[in-house]
């Protein structure tokens, strides 16, 4: 005995194979985005590692150019302009230029962001003693192998990176890293 009314129109199977078809491609399209995510996050380079050539513009309109050759240590952090977490840590450094104005006046303290010079004018917030470098084009970023922001880099001198940081951290870690950057540079 055969029971049709079990069996569904071509038009029901046609319609659940395409529901089928969709759950997958978001299954994988999701999974796909998920591995980036994790790839994103990673630190790109392990230190100490020779820091290219970076250009960018200042806030006073002059190109900017690192290594510079200058004696003095430098950091150089990577911020948006529309990152929350960015501003936070700019402030934190603020804080840590408040705390220690002798340690932080030992360095050069470049702040770059993505975007045009206004944008990174306002970023660094006051009592914070920073160039301010534009990275238009996104070449900056690319050089780094930036991959999240806030990001951090101590640089030696010489143009090496000594350590880099990725996200948030405190104003003890930042006074820290600090003070081991001047130490290397004797």
């Amino acid at each position: 005995m055969r029971v049709e009314w079990l069996r569904p129109s071509a038009g029901v199977r046609r319609a659940l194979a395409v529901a089928i078809l969709l759950v997958l491609v978001a299954a994988l399209a999701s999974g796909w985005r998920y591995a980036s995510a994790r790839r994103a996050a990673a630190v790109p380079r392990e230190v100490p590692y020779a820091l290219g050539d970076l250009e960018g513009v200042t806030a006073d309109g002059v190109q900017w150019r690192f290594p510079s050759g200058a004696p003095r240590p430098t950091v150089l952090i990577y911020a948006s302009p529309t990152c929350g977490h960015c501003r936070a840590e700019l402030e934190r450094w603020a804080a840590a230029a408040a705390m220690r104005p002798d340690l932080l006046a030992r360095v050069d303290v470049v702040v770059i962001a993505p975007g045009a010079v206004a944008e990174t004018t306002t970023l660094v917030p006051p009592g914070l003693v920073a160039r301010h470098v534009a990275d238009g084009g996104g070449r900056i970023a690319r050089a780094l192998a930036l991959r999240a922001v806030p990001f951090e880099v101590f640089v030696a001198p010489d143009g090496t990176a000594l350590e880099q940081a990725v996200g948030e951290t405190g104003v003890d870690v930042i006074l820290a890293r600090v003070a081991r950057l001047v130490g290397s540079a004797g």
